[in-house]
């Protein structure tokens, strides 16, 4: 068995936005920025694992991958006058939500992996605010295959 395990980091931490409606043909449609979101994701992967292993890694169909995803955002330049004082040191409680930043996995699909059905265990942690001076992503992705 062969592990691969490729890591990366992306410079944002935010959630995807809703996907957009044409009311006159009535159809849905992905908005722009989650687009360009997911592009990034594909690019980040695609170095990552070039750096790694001289090539793109790919889980192929129907094998088990895990993924983690750590958030570190930088401390609001005013804190919210809802948050209550004892907030201070542990992990930030605003937006964006947990869930949709485990969207970013979309990117990956054809590009990890053939779909995000294969991920079989996620691990998504928002981080202590205190001491962090950008805002970034860091996701891994681990499979292995008998090779």
């Amino acid at each position: 068995m062969t592990r691969y395990e490729v890591s990366f980091s992306l410079p944002w931490v935010h959630g995807w936005q809703r996907a957009g409606t044409n009311y006159e043909t009535r159809t849905h449609f992905t908005q722009e920025r989650t687009r360009n979101d997911e592009d990034e994701v594909g690019i980040g992967y695609r170095n990552a694992s070039n750096r790694a292993y001289g090539r793109v890694v790919r889980a192929p169909k129907g094998v088990p991958v895990h993924v983690k995803i750590d958030l570190y955002k930088t401390e609001p330049q005013r804190r919210p006058d809802y948050l209550p004082d004892y907030v201070d040191g542990v992990p930030f409680v605003v937006k964006p939500d947990i869930d949709n930043n485990k969207h970013l996995l979309d990117g990956l699909n054809k590009v990890a992996w053939y779909d995000d059905a294969q991920v079989v265990t996620e691990f998504v942690r928002k981080h202590d605010r205190e001491g962090v001076t950008d805002d970034r992503t860091d996701v891994t992705v681990v499979f292995e295959l008998e090779e």
